[in-house]
């Protein structure tokens, strides 16, 4: 018997950014949260350990997904889970300065001008 899976965590994310780009933020971001939850799957306990730069296989692009996901938190003005999404991001990506200044301005819009700093 035949199983089929679904679209990938790729096809997710891809989906999500034409969605994104068309300014639909609020059918982007349950396509970036599925692609976010199949990719934990694939890769297993490791990702997302909470250690910084944890993340495997295919790194970069979940990284992506995880920022664009802060992104359209922002843009739904959800200021307080996009703050933590960007954070989610800088702590995989502890290098990452487009997370560092997205953080800031959402901290900014939240009123909090220090740790906007």
């Amino acid at each position: 018997e035949l199983e089929i899976a679904g679209p990938t965590w790729a096809a997710l994310f891809n989906m999500g950014v034409g969605h994104h780009r068309l300014g639909d933020y609020k059918g982007a971001l349950p396509l970036y949260r599925e692609a976010l939850s199949r990719y934990k799957e694939k890769a297993g306990s490791e990702m997302f350990s909470g250690k910084p730069g944890s993340a495997s296989v295919g790194s970069d692009e979940i990284v992506q997904v995880m920022y664009y996901e802060g992104e359209c938190l922002v843009r739904l003005k959800r200021y307080e889970a996009a703050a933590e999404a960007f954070q989610r991001t800088i702590e995989e990506r502890p290098i990452f300065p487009a997370a560092f200044s997205a953080l800031a301005s959402t901290q900014e819009a939240l009123g909090d001008f220090k740790g906007a700093i």
